[in-house]
């Protein structure tokens, strides 16, 4: 299975640490385009007080690294004439067009119609859905990699309780229900 990570869902990193996650215990391959990246690239460094472009640059070109068949390149004359209710998002789903990818997960839900999707066998999804499927897949395997997520992090550090009240607070409420019956209980 593959999915699109529209650009927005790059700016949190609550919500990027468990995507990547499942991702890299390959639950499914991500997949990224040029032009996200360079969105992603523009508007990191607002989002992220206190970040440089340097770090932002570091930080692209690390996901990149761990996840080199993720990025694709579009050129301006790939983009598919189909219209979205924003158009400067019409590149997401040439991505996913171009990658033969299953869902475009994004938290702009609205930019991307299902009836327009559906004619290119995409789906649009949020985080928080898209989560807690790749999680209901194989709740065993997904428990521990989300208790390794935590173990892991040391910027802050955090427990798995602390991790769940946060992926509330970014909005990621029915995955953050889940973990806390499978973690908690």
């Amino acid at each position: 299975m593959r999915a699109v990570l529209d650009s927005n869902l790059f700016f949190s990193m609550w919500t990027l640490d468990p995507l990547l996650s499942f991702a890299e215990a390959d639950f499914y391959q991500p997949v990224w385009s040029n032009v996200i990246m360079a969105e992603v690239t523009e508007h990191l460094s607002e989002v992220w007080s206190h970040a440089t472009k340097e770090k932002v640059s570091a930080f692209l070109q690390a996901i990149n690294s761990a996840f080199p068949e993720a990025l694709i390149s579009l050129a301006a004359n790939q983009i598919f004439p189909i219209s979205l209710p924003d158009p400067d998002d019409e590149h997401v789903l040439t991505a996913a067009i171009q990658s033969h990818s299953n869902f475009i997960v994004t938290n702009n839900l609205k930019h991307f119609p299902q009836e327009k999707l559906a004619t290119q066998h995409v789906a649009a999804i949020s985080p928080d859905n898209f989560l807690c499927h790749l999680f209901e897949s194989s709740p065993e395997e997904s428990s521990i990699i989300i208790q390794e997520l935590v173990s892991e992090k040391n910027h802050p550090p955090r427990s798995i309780k602390d991790e769940i009240t946060h992926l509330q607070r970014v909005g990621l409420t029915q995955f953050s229900r889940l973990l806390e019956q499978n973690l908690l209980h």
